[in-house]
């Protein structure tokens, strides 16, 4: 049993993970077409099927002595300063990107009101940190599919299957058109995934290991999303969009032939689940 486990555990992740999230995010689709009565409140727990499912597959393969390992990467909070920076303020330097090259090209116009205060800001990051994405799928996508992935394959290739599949993973939330989800199509929002998991797996390689890196960058890139969005002019908000994928495109692009596509990194080292 174990055997098996080992030989198909990254294909049993995304099953496992596909099934947890979806039984909840098919709710709110079903409901718009009259299936189901009510929505129920809880249906946004899907989120947390990649973060459950890669417990779940660390706990039978490896047991107690598996998890404690994936609590010490994710509490293993001394990094160097320079990727601190970086995962504070690529996401910012993205977003400021986007905006300037859509007044430059398209004469946007932001109304800047609707940013909030700065301790309104440290509140929607820290509810972003613990509910709205990073803590929910990380221990997952990269706690357990990416090392595992790169035990057979190259760095590249593992963000391109992750990629895919985590952005494959919101296809529910595109059918029921969930806000924040009808901005770009699912296309754009699949290469804007791409982009996401090959520099997400720079910095956890970089990071060798360090799972609260990657929990941290995802949630400054949530926050980022979720300010941008009241910003963005509705008449070209699609352009805005493609303005975005293509910075994220062209900063994922220069990883990998900075670093290389085996390891996405110079600090790479083997890290144990």
């Amino acid at each position: 049993m174990t055997k098996i486990l080992q030989q198909y555990s990254v294909s049993l992740f995304f099953v496992l993970t596909f099934v947890i999230s979806w039984s909840f995010w098919s709710l709110p689709w079903l409901y718009q077409q009259g299936w189901i009565d009510q929505l129920p409140n809880w249906w946004g727990l899907g989120s947390f099927g990649p973060s459950l499912a890669g417990i779940i597959l660390i706990s039978l393969l490896y047991g107690s002595s598996g998890l404690k390992r994936l609590f010490k990467r994710l509490t293993r909070f001394k990094a160097s300063f320079k990727l601190y920076l970086v995962v504070a303020f690529l996401p910012i330097g993205i977003l400021v990107t986007t905006l300037a090259l859509g007044t430059l090209l398209f004469n946007a116009q932001y109304d800047w009101s609707l940013l909030p205060t700065i301790s309104g800001f440290g509140l929607v990051f820290i509810q972003i940190l613990l509910l709205g994405g990073p803590m929910n799928e990380e221990l997952g996508w990269r706690g357990f599919a990416l090392p595992k992935l790169q035990q057979s394959t190259s760095a590249l290739n593992a963000s391109l299957w992750i990629g895919s599949i985590w952005a494959i993973w919101h296809l529910p939330l595109f059918m029921a058109e969930i806000p924040g989800y009808t901005l770009m199509p699912f296309y754009l929002y699949w290469l804007n995934t791409l982009a996401l998991a090959i520099i997400f797996t720079w910095l956890y390689n970089t990071g060798k290991g360090q799972l609260w890196l990657s929990v941290l960058l995802h949630t400054f890139f949530n926050t980022i999303n979720w300010l941008m969005l009241p910003l963005l002019p509705t008449s070209i908000s699609s352009k805005i969009a493609v303005i975005y994928v293509g910075t994220m495109l062209l900063v994922a692009i220069f990883m990998v032939i900075k670093f290389g596509r085996n390891s996405l990194s110079n600090q790479m080292k083997n890290i144990e689940i």
